[in-house]
């Protein structure tokens, strides 16, 4: 490792973390509880960069979730305008139609009404079909 990656002061500090004696070595006894905090702090720090890719994963189905909900959204809203301006072209279409209807005479549509309807109108002729 270069002096710029760990420079002497820092070098110097880890060794005395390591031989809290002073004797100039590290035995097993210091060695070893040294190892054992290292070994803590690299599953701890697996453990934490494991939750952050399952929340990221989550934050990105939550994402493409809310993605095709909006295209549904849009689809939805295409195929409402697209009924909106059919219904508008029948309804012109129906108010033209009905404008070439023929008017009917209020006397026939009351002698229709109260006659009971198709069964048998002054103006069709008898019942039996003969004039």
């Amino acid at each position: 490792m270069s002096k710029e990656k760990l420079p002497e002061h820092k070098l110097q500090a880890l060794w005395r973390a390591l031989d809290p004696g002073n004797s100039g070595s590290i035995s097993c006894q210091e060695w070893l509880p040294f190892v054992k905090r290292g070994a803590a702090a690299l599953q701890a720090a697996d453990r934490a960069r494991e939750q952050a890719l399952k929340a990221e994963k989550r934050r990105l189905l939550r994402n493409e979730e809310v993605e095709q909900f909006k295209a549904a959204s849009r689809k939805a809203e295409a195929a409402t305008r697209a009924i909106e301006q059919e219904t508008r072209k029948l309804e012109a279409l129906l108010i033209k139609k009905s404008r070439s209807l023929p008017t009917l005479d209020p006397r026939i549509v009351t002698s229709f009404v109260t006659q009971g309807g198709m069964g048998s109108p002054s103006w069709q002729g008898s019942p039996s079909g003969s004039p």
